[in-house]
């Protein structure tokens, strides 16, 4: 089967869903500047080695107290990888005492006017050989806080005491995530879901679904390219479609192009030197009838390959 008649395909069963109610991704699901297992824990250490990621978003710069998110994200492999060019960005790593384990750790901020999340997440993946490709399966479990500042509220009646209690609550949840993944093709899915929430007003339980596939429409020795589509689904709330190409010249240096949800145009950039830091830079607007009045998101990451780093010391 040709490439061409695969990626037809692809992109036809996720254009399919065009008139699906969707809103925007969480910023600190952003894959392309934080480490994958953010969306799926069976991607924990796919990346090779010990990479460690700092992303900062804005949203709406133009406006005041405009949501801002700050993700630190770090995967690590505890041993080598099978198909992977030592040119390449992702390199062979230092331990090797459990090859088929990684791991992920991510802390995360989240500010939106008085509201404000922070949390972290583990993630543990597993990844089962199987000739030249690979079969990963994951778990990861998360826990925010997320806090009402009353101060930045200025209500009409300063004394109402529902500004000055209940403004935490805490919200636990569990993902379960595989992914089959070789050279040229990715396919990931997994399934998350919240395990408590004592909010005073209602007891929030959702289930959340994400399908994610990458594939190398095209490779020579300078250039490649790729192309990606994610579509997350949480019951009786929202879906999202996110389509993205990537272009990479040496495979350490890349340009995107993304839309999302339909409605959403975004592009960046990715640099890297040495093999051991890669900046990204990410623009994203959109055309909605709400969205055009505030000016597009922006989100700048820098990523460590702390492997090399350690190794060319």
């Amino acid at each position: 089967m040709s490439k061409l008649f695969i990626t037809i395909i692809l992109l036809s069963i996720f254009f399919l869903p065009k008139l699906l109610f969707s809103q925007n991704i969480n910023l600190r699901d952003n894959y392309f500047s934080n480490c994958l297992y953010n969306v799926n824990p069976s991607a924990a250490g796919y990346d090779g080695g010990f990479i460690s990621s700092l992303s900062i978003s804005k949203k709406w710069v133009n406006i005041q107290d405009a949501p801002s998110v700050q993700v630190f994200s770090n995967s690590l492999r505890f041993g080598s990888t099978d198909f992977y060019d030592d040119e390449y960005f992702i390199s062979r790593p230092i331990f090797d005492f459990a090859p088929r384990v990684g791991v992920g750790l991510t802390l995360y901020n989240e500010t939106s006017g008085p509201i404000k999340e922070t949390g972290f997440l583990f993630a543990y993946a597993y990844h089962i050989p199987l000739n030249r490709n690979k079969l990963s399966f994951g778990l990861s479990g998360s826990y925010s806080q997320t806090s009402i500042n009353s101060v930045l509220l200025q209500p009409n009646n300063e004394y109402d005491p529902e500004l000055y209690t209940n403004t935490k609550d805490y919200f636990p949840s569990i993902q379960f995530g595989s992914m089959y993944y070789s050279r040229d093709l990715l396919v990931s899915l997994s399934l998350r879901r919240n395990l408590i929430s004592n909010s005073y007003y209602q007891t929030i339980t959702f289930t959340n679904v994400n399908l994610f596939s990458l594939y190398n429409l095209y490779e020579s020795s300078r250039y490649s390219i790729e192309s990606s589509i994610m579509l997350d689904y949480t019951y009786n709330y929202q879906t999202t479609i996110d389509c993205n190409l990537r272009l990479h010249y040496f495979n350490k240096h890349w340009l995107l192009i993304s839309l999302r949800d339909f409605q959403a145009f975004g592009m960046g950039i990715g640099l890297s030197f040495n093999s051991r830091i890669q900046f990204q830079y990410q623009f994203k607007t959109s055309n909605s009838s709400f969205n055009k009045h505030f000016v597009s998101s922006h989100s700048v990451g820098l990523s460590l390959n702390v492997e090399r780093i350690i190794q060319n010391r």
